[in-house]
């Protein structure tokens, strides 16, 4: 037996990440989510394998761009209503604090042209009215506004974009790098962008520092303003309570029909229903046992060493990025007592996982961003 229970949630906690088309990734993405009870994810480069996206956590819904590059993942219990997805761009709407607010994946390509994502993205805007929005972005742009050293055409097209529709560039200038080649650059290519300071004010920014198997960190967006929710409550039937139940019900019976017809308005009947549907939950929950939803298992090939190795890795390739580019050739040795040499700047790992596109010796894009 089902029952659903709204809920107003104080803030809206949204991930940005590039998944660098990466397995282990989303693997490590299905478990950061549940950990950080993250909402929204605006991701950007999913891993795909037989034209689905795969390791995105249970009962988790996606909407993905024409190409592939951009998507959003969202949990079932959050109300969303999806726009048309486009080339480059994917969008959806929820609603913030009784207002819609369009969020926005968008990506593009380093070897590409970058004004027909633009175009997407203020097509997009304009189409939404003055709604507000939040964009989480991977535009390979380099600016001095968003904590480069130098800034390129893509980056000045960008900054037009963002001047001309009056965007508020929510990245800090001396926010911390979000990729990491593995020649040892580090970049800053990923934007978040609202559409107003008002809800500008109201988001916490921050690039965390935990492993992501990607070649890009985790960015998290947390929206500090009240938003409408669903839970899902699963009782145990087949073990009785049914007696229970039915007494519970009728012992409130009478007192909703009376209030039933005596409502006039659609007001009122809504208000009627509400507390009717809290009542029943109320009911099934001293009536029936909840039955245990385990909603986020890890895979089922994922073990206690290979975690061990993943915490030894994340070591190694911290390490590595924080030495200089040029010259090292310090050996490491792990707890196993295994030597591993760190050849400029890029950890050659001992674990199962090395092998994975995750800071890969054979780079599947050109050095400058990501």
């Amino acid at each position: 037996m089902n029952c659903v229970a709204g809920n107003t949630t104080p803030a809206l906690k949204i991930l940005q990440v590039n998944l660098h088309k990466c397995e282990p990734a989303m693997s490590q993405l299905r478990k950061t989510a549940p950990h950080h009870q993250f909402d929204i994810i605006l991701a950007q480069e999913p891993y795909f394998n037989n034209d689905e996206i795969r390791g995105i956590p249970d009962r988790w819904r996606t909407w993905v761009s024409k190409n592939g590059k951009a998507a959003i993942i969202a949990p079932t219990s959050i109300k969303v209503s999806s726009l048309t997805p486009l080339d480059n761009c994917v969008a959806v709407k929820i609603q913030l604090q009784n207002k819609p607010c369009t969020l926005i994946s968008a990506y593009s390509s380093p070897l590409e042209d970058i004004e027909p994502t633009l175009l997407e993205i203020q097509d997009l805007l304009d189409s939404i009215q003055g709604e507000s929005y939040i964009l989480g972005a991977d535009l390979n742009g380099h600016h001095t506004s968003w904590g480069y050293n130098d800034t390129s055409p893509r980056g000045r097209a960008i900054e037009e974009m963002i001047n001309l529709k009056r965007m508020i560039l929510i990245n800090p200038v001396g926010a911390p790098p979000t990729f990491f080649h593995t020649n040892g650059t580090v970049g800053r290519p990923d934007l978040t962008i609202t559409s107003n300071n008002e809800l500008a004010q109201k988001i916490d920014w921050q690039v965390l520092k935990e492993e992501t198997f990607s070649d890009h960190a985790y960015i998290k967006i947390e929206v500090k303003v009240e938003r409408n929710s669903l839970s899902f409550h699963r009782f145990k039937t087949k073990f009785g309570g049914h007696q229970k139940f039915i007494q519970k019900i009728k012992s409130i019976e009478a007192e909703f029909l009376d209030q039933l017809s005596n409502s006039s308005t659609k007001a009122e009947l809504d208000e009627l229903i509400n507390s009717l549907h809290i009542k029943i939950i109320e009911a099934c929950k001293t009536s029936y046992r909840l039955k245990r939803q385990e909603m986020n298992r890890p895979p089922a090939w994922w073990t206690q060493e290979l975690d061990i190795n993943k915490k030894k890795v994340g070591a190694l390739r911290r390490r590595a990025q924080r030495a200089p580019a040029e010259g090292l050739r310090e050996p490491l040795e792990d707890s196993g007592g295994k030597v591993v040499t760190i050849p400029n700047g890029i950890a050659q790992q001992p674990n199962p996982e090395a092998d994975c596109r995750v800071a890969a010796a054979q780079p599947s894009r050109e050095p400058e961003s990501g």
